[in-house]
């Protein structure tokens, strides 16, 4: 669990030797990790909006999916481990908008 979550926010774990996400509330009490279960299918259909941004990533990037503390405010830098990558870290900074994640493209 990410530091100063509270409980009953809403995370995205990705599945162990795959390239998805499941959601997934945080429990109530002071935990700083819990189980969670999913359905071992093939990769889900994607929404119109990941399609959508995966047309717009120029040609030789990935996306990887951010997550916005709460109480973050849009303009501040975020460092984010790549995927992957032990020792790779980049930057992202926080979009205007009440969000709680977004996509950053990056080099692998």
């Amino acid at each position: 669990v990410p530091p100063n979550t509270p409980p009953g926010t809403t995370i995205h774990v990705q599945i162990p030797g795959q390239n998805r996400l499941v959601a997934a509330v945080v429990p109530p009490g002071n935990v700083r990790q819990f189980h969670v279960a999913y359905d071992d299918v093939p990769a889900p259909v994607q929404s119109e909006l990941q399609v959508q941004s995966q047309s717009m990533v120029p040609a030789g990037q990935v996306l990887v999916l951010v997550q916005i503390p709460p109480g973050t405010p849009a303009g501040t830098t975020m460092h984010v481990q790549v995927p992957g990558e032990q020792n790779r870290v980049i930057e992202a900074v926080v979009p205007p908008g009440n969000v709680s994640q977004f996509h950053v493209a990056y080099t692998p």
